[in-house]
């Protein structure tokens, strides 16, 4: 069907004449801007404000009868509605290269700047977002269609448990039960509580049970994240590989565990600084090709974005708050768990119990709103050398499960965490919910 007009008096005929298209087409994400005959565009636009199809509401709202008429036509036009599922993706994939036409002109300018070519590719994909040129989530569902969907899901409960993200310690997992896929996990705490070895101690855990991660170091080069890595599965400290003074047996197991993770599906990128827009370009580029189970974000205070914040507002809070919507959404959008880690505010250190709190969140409104699960990590002996080494794992928000609190054991020399009935020294306890 090359005639636009053919196509769009059919889709809008078939919208007019059966009421269940018509939220078909509101599911599928179509929009009153994809309609290029304007009549037909205020016709969609009346049936979506007054959530009806009628041609009374129609025609008792548009803006004159000659554009009526048109309307009335469209639906006389249309004799059958068999192909409307066909007819509206080809109208959808028209209006999004009408648009891509319409920037044709902008992305040269771009691509002339004097500026690097990632500052470049992320320009262009605001750009797509700006013109609303991404996949479209559709519209409100009744409540029995989104029914049908939980029991499918019930049914399918030991299935989906597959999909489920574990931290690999045992106390922690009994609780919260792991992450789930579109999750947005915020790991957070002041410097030196060992959030980076804690992530990647999950991320370990992770890609040894044969699970794909992704991670964003920020703050660390690829080579001192891996040696944190191999160092909390060898058991050689941190200090002995950078003097470079091992033993035979040192080697034997850093061979071990070279070896054991060259196997492993783990990406690291760690150029830095970065835009948000370029860390969703280089997910989705790998997402095209790899299934990602897991990704990690070392930290979120470090990065950027080419986004201007709304005139009047606190940049760096506008800008935070930008950030944590596009994670939270690139959670949804792959499908997996996305462990960001957060600083905290130099506040806890003034009060005498320095446990943090949910309002120490540095920029913190959006993050723990978006955040479907906020951790937080607390060592007393940073503080007091004379305490057990222990260190608490303090969930503090779980939107879909429980809260509480947890201690691990900590070895810094080994960048390792570790459940304290498998250490040494220690005691195993749990706090009650918070």
């Amino acid at each position: 069907m090359d005639n636009i007009y053919e196509l769009e008096a059919n889709i809008l005929g078939s919208m007019v004449l059966d009421y269940k298209r018509f939220q078909s087409a509101q599911e599928k994400g179509l929009m009153p801007d994809d309609f290029e005959v304007y009549s037909y565009k205020e016709a969609y636009e009346i049936m979506v404000r007054e959530n009806a199809n009628d041609i009374v509401t129609i025609r008792t709202n548009m803006s004159s009868d000659i554009l009526f008429k048109e309307v009335q036509e469209a639906s006389a036009y249309c004799v059958s509605s068999a192909g409307f599922d066909g007819w509206l993706r080809l109208m959808q994939d028209k209006s999004a290269n009408n648009k891509l036409l319409r920037l044709a002109e902008e992305i040269p300018q771009i691509v002339g700047e004097k500026i690097n070519i990632s500052e470049k590719i992320d320009r262009v994909n605001q750009l797509l977002i700006d013109n609303k040129i991404t996949k479209n989530n559709g519209s409100p569902r009744e409540v029995k269609d989104i029914l049908e969907i939980v029991h499918q899901e019930l049914k399918n409960a030991g299935t989906s448990l597959q999909n489920i993200v574990k931290t690999g310690f045992t106390q922690i997992d009994n609780k919260i039960k792991g992450f789930k896929p579109g999750d947005l996990v915020i790991v957070a705490g002041r410097p030196g509580m060992g959030k980076t070895t804690w992530a990647l101690n999950i991320a370990t855990n992770n890609i040894f049970n044969n699970k794909n991660v992704l991670i964003f170091s920020l703050e660390m080069t690829n080579e001192q994240l891996i040696k944190k890595i191999v160092s909390s599965e060898s058991g050689i400290s941190i200090d002995k590989m950078d003097s470079g003074k091992l033993s035979a047996s040192d080697w034997s197991l850093f061979e071990e565990t070279k070896n054991k993770l060259a196997k492993s599906n783990l990406y690291v990128y760690d150029k830095s600084p970065i835009t948000i827009e370029t860390l969703v370009n280089k997910t989705k580029a790998i997402q095209a090709v790899k299934q990602i189970d897991l990704i990690v974000v070392d930290y979120l205070q470090l990065l950027m974005t080419t986004s201007k914040a709304p005139a009047g507002s606190d940049n760096r809070t506008a800008s935070m708050t930008y950030i944590s919507n596009l994670l939270k959404g690139l959670a949804k959008e792959v499908g997996c768990p996305l462990i960001s880690l957060s600083q905290l505010n130099r506040g806890v250190e003034s009060r005498p119990d320095k446990r943090p709190l949910l309002s120490d969140l540095r920029d913190s409104g959006s993050i723990e709103q978006d955040a479907d699960m906020v951790i937080m990590l607390y060592r007393a002996d940073y503080y007091d050398a004379l305490d057990t080494g222990l260190s608490e794992i303090i969930v503090k928000k779980n939107r879909m499960g429980e809260m509480g609190t947890f201690e691990l054991s900590f070895d810094g020399s080994l960048s390792k965490f570790i459940d304290p009935e498998q250490a040494a020294f220690g005691r195993k306890k749990e706090y009650g919910p918070i």
